[in-house]
């Protein structure tokens, strides 16, 4: 990047500070990478280029290196790292570029032009979506025959996204350079932002080819939902609102339009139309002026499940240019069967073997092609992987959402592959299927996700907005279409701070053990039934003894650290600090008999402090079920479920994602609800149906009134039902209600 005689870099006066972390063949331990920058971070660097990288799924960004160089850049170091170079595979993206706050960067081609017209995603560059749902690479830079750093200090064309990355690097100094009072969330933004059209996939170019000129002369700045882009989970038949902010940063109004292109899955197969979108087309910005916009996308009902990728583009009067990346997943919801395709199988040519048993490992370089499935209820989940020729081979994995791997089926010599899973920890999953060996161009398969359960809810999911300050109703309906189920229990279920303890304890030296388990859930006397996410927090005040913090877990009678990890080189950093934040715990505490928190101390005796707190899945306060308990439901019995919720706390403008819980000793139902608060209007009390009607006064019978039931309520909610859009049992209160009025 720095390089200063005849050959120039993008960056020819800035200082190097080298780290080998490596060997001469480019190989090399995870820890010493972790020790390169933590030593990095605490020698004062400002921007860390890593061509370097791992491929490993799922690449979910929760590896130990991911949360070193998320800590980097949340210490304001810009991070950016090489995509990897085990293209064209779909989802082979490397960590630590599938990091959260790194910037990913894939390579290009430039065919040997100077114009970047016919620029192409070289063939070798590492393709998104990393798993599970998120948009990589960001950007793509040159990374094919491009001078380096040669022996006898000589310079030779070398090719991979390990070239791309120092031109991102340099880019960033050069940013830096202009505006030292950029942020690295700041600059990735500008980047990606600022990033020109190249022909490829969105998954595959990330938000374009860099261009550093337009991205220090844009005046205009834009977030959506206060990122660089656009993630979302939707189920088909629901909808979700993105806040635009775009703001004018020059002396003169600027006319803003917006366009957005159809979303398609990297193989191109299936689409998202642009139809599905609302926004306006149009924005006028004043000097200095910032406008927030609202984008609405609605999920067709009958959308294929997938991950889909594209632009949003925003272009004003003077030629500037903002795109936005998105990934939209569609989960299958319920039982279902998905079409996919995969053409890229793994590589037997690679420097290193692909395997041949799918269990070893998880670091495949063929397609990996992720969905999320969800249910809202069912004992066991069946996922059977169909194709049409033996001679093709793919494997099927099953991840838990934080990221464990639950299980695989890897046959050989099959048209098919299964995994019967009973009494799931969760409503939701990530299946994969990858590409080991494919013959054809395009290998069509059939995913048929099923569920074994006694119990139906209808609907199955529900969506919709009430006005601030109005009472609203929604209505179930619960069917037993087997044997008779007692004492359910029924809550509306939202994420809400839970129990926290600090501790301070002395710890030695723990050779030979690998680590002390310093606190265990069997010995806190905490309840954590309850309990979805841990957060911890390890503090000592001599950063020589370098502690590592580990979330662990006991099988039998022996513990084992989990993939979740922290392992800073705290006698680089001179920092005494390790952190785990958001760990999805509820897998480890159904399956295992204990979790616990394991320290790592190499060196003397140190005293240190650990905070933990936790997250729970509690009943929601703004919400009450009526029935909360069911004694018996009887075989073929039919029941009515209503849920009041009062928005008078919530807030205006926001989104929740509450769940109705039915409990029947375990989890037993998760029915998702997706509710937006809009502003207040004078109706002071709202009724929903199960399709989302409004009903202007609460239910009567066992329910509170709004006031006097007028006989034309009456004959409407006849018609709602005659509809089929309001159950019978309720039309039978109204009329009661109207005889008592």
């Amino acid at each position: 990047v720095a390089a200063n005689g005849n050959i120039k870099g993008i960056a020819p006066d800035a200082d190097l500070l080298a780290v080998k972390v490596m060997d001469s063949e480019g190989r090399g331990n995870i820890s010493d990478v972790l020790a390169g920058i933590d030593w990095a971070v605490a020698n004062g660097a400002d921007i860390i280029s890593l061509s370097l990288g791992w491929n490993e799924q799922p690449n979910d960004g929760m590896e130990p290196l991911d949360l070193i160089v998320n800590a980097a850049v949340e210490k304001g170091i810009v991070v950016v790292a090489a995509a990897g170079n085990e293209g064209p595979g779909t989802g082979t993206i490397a960590y630590p570029a599938s990091a959260e706050k790194v910037i990913s960067v894939g390579a290009s081609d430039d065919r040997g032009t100077v114009n970047t017209d016919d620029d192409i995603v070289a063939d070798f560059s590492c393709r998104g979506p990393s798993a599970f749902g998120r948009f990589d690479p960001d950007v793509v830079a040159p990374g094919v025959d491009i001078y380096s750093t040669w022996l006898n200090e000589s310079y030779y064309p070398a090719t991979g996204t390990s070239m791309a990355t120092p031109h991102v690097a340099g880019a960033a100094a050069l940013l830096l350079e202009y505006n030292r009072n950029l942020t690295p969330i700041m600059i990735k933004s500008l980047l990606i932002h600022s990033a020109g059209g190249i022909t490829g996939h969105p998954f595959e170019a990330g938000a374009g080819l860099i261009n550093i000129t337009r991205a220090i002369e844009s005046g205009t700045e834009a977030l959506i939902n206060n990122d660089d882009c656009w993630e979302e989970s939707i189920i088909a038949g629901m909808n979700t609102t993105a806040v635009l902010k775009i703001k004018n940063n020059h002396e003169y109004s600027m006319n803003f339009s917006i366009s957005i292109s159809s979303l398609t899955d990297i193989e191109g197969d299936y689409s998202i139309p642009e139809t599905w979108f609302e926004f306006p087309e149009s924005i006028v910005l004043e000097p200095s002026e910032e406008k927030e916009v609202q984008i609405k996308f609605s999920a067709h009902p009958e959308a294929n499940p997938g991950t889909y990728g594209s632009i949003l583009k925003i272009e004003s009067n003077n030629s500037e240019g903002i795109r936005i990346p998105i990934a939209i997943t569609i989960p299958l919801f319920d039982t279902g069967t998905i079409q996919g395709i995969v053409d890229d199988e793994c590589s037997i040519d690679s420097p290193y073997s692909c395997g041949s048993d799918p269990s070893d490992s998880v670091d495949r370089w063929g397609d990996w092609k992720f969905y999320q499935i969800k249910n809202h209820n069912g004992t066991s989940i069946e996922i059977t992987l169909n194709w049409s020729d033996s001679s093709n081979d793919l494997d099927l994995y099953l991840f838990a959402p934080n990221g464990v791997l639950v299980d695989v089926s890897g046959e050989g010599n099959t048209t098919g592959e299964h995994i019967l899973l009973s009494n799931p920890v969760y409503h939701e999953y990530w299946v994969a299927v990858y590409a080991y060996d494919v013959i054809p161009s395009k290998l069509h398969f059939n995913l048929t996700v099923s569920y074994l359960s006694s119990l139906r809810v209808e609907p199955s999911s529900w969506h919709g907005s009430l006005n601030k300050g109005e009472q609203g109703l929604i209505n179930f309906t619960l069917i037993n279409d087997e044997t008779p189920d007692s004492n359910l229990d029924l809550s509306l279920i939202l994420l809400k701070n839970g129990e926290g303890i600090s501790l301070t304890k002395t710890i030695g030296r723990t050779d030979p053990d690998p680590y002390d388990v310093v606190w265990k859930k069997s010995a806190s006397g905490l309840d954590l039934e309850n309990a979805k996410y841990l957060n911890a927090s390890l503090r000592w005040d001599n950063p020589s003894n370098d502690l590592n913090l580990y979330f662990v877990y006991k099988e039998g009678n022996f513990w084992y650290i989990s993939r979740f990890r922290s392992e800073h080189r705290n006698d680089l950093l001179g920092t005494g600090e390790e952190d785990l934040n958001g760990i999805d715990i509820r897998y480890y505490l159904k399956k295992y008999s204990d979790i616990g928190i394991g320290i790592k101390n190499p060196g003397g005796y140190q005293s240190y402090n650990l905070k933990l707190n936790f997250t729970d899945e509690s009943s929601w306060d703004s919400a009450v079920v009526v029935p909360s308990n069911i004694s018996y439901l009887s075989s073929n019995e039919r029941r009515t479920v209503q849920v009041s919720i009062n928005t008078s706390s919530l807030t205006e403008g926001k989104t929740y994602n509450p769940f109705l819980l039915i409990k029947e000793n375990s989890d037993l139902a998760k029915i998702p609800i997706r509710l937006s608060i809009t502003a207040a209007s004078s109706t002071t009390t709202t009724t929903t149906t199960t399709t989302t009607t409004i009903w202007p006064c609460d239910l009567p019978g066992d329910y509170p009134t709004c006031g006097e039931v007028t006989l034309e309520e009456v004959v409407d909610f006849i018609n709602l039902w005659a509809q089929g859009e309001a159950d019978l049992e309720d039309v039978v209160n109204l009329i009661n209600a109207r005889a008592g009025s």
